[in-house]
């Protein structure tokens, strides 16, 4: 009898503690969960990105789950992975494209000297002799 009291009570405090752990199991599922999307995020912000909507998003879940609104949150958290993956899609594309317009403005702007070295002395003549093509020089007489 004694042996069936002691089972009862550890199968009790087993219960108790399981019942106890379970939001901190769920707080780390969750927070394993949004360092992920936090990664992915990082990863879009850095190939350029526009990751604004994604993290006004993720932070109204989190105020969710604070509230304790963790139905609503897990919907907004699943509509943030699916707009990740399809913006990872794009993510080099738009890495590609920025970069393009980086180097090209780059090399305009590198090449203003380069230009105004070859083409400055050759504009200079063009519009001295057109302003002064009907010049007459005139002979000194001794």
């Amino acid at each position: 009898m004694m042996y069936r009291k002691t089972l009862i009570t550890r199968l009790l405090l087993v219960f108790l503690v399981a019942l106890l752990l379970s939001p901190v199991l769920k707080a780390e599922e969750v927070d394993k969960e949004i360092g992920s999307i936090l990664k992915d995020i990082n990863y879009l912000y850095e190939k350029g990105v526009n990751v604004d909507e994604l993290i006004k998003k993720l932070n109204q879940a989190l105020k969710l789950i604070e509230e304790g609104n963790k139905k609503k949150a897990e919907n907004i958290i699943s509509e943030v992975k699916e707009e990740i993956t399809k913006l990872k899609l794009i993510a080099d594309e738009v890495y590609l494209r920025k970069t393009i317009i980086l180097y090209s403005e780059l090399a305009l702007i590198l090449s203003i000297p380069i230009l105004v070295y070859l083409l400055l002395p050759r504009i200079y003549l063009h519009l001295w002799y057109k302003y002064r093509r009907e010049w007459v020089i005139k002979g000194v007489k001794k």
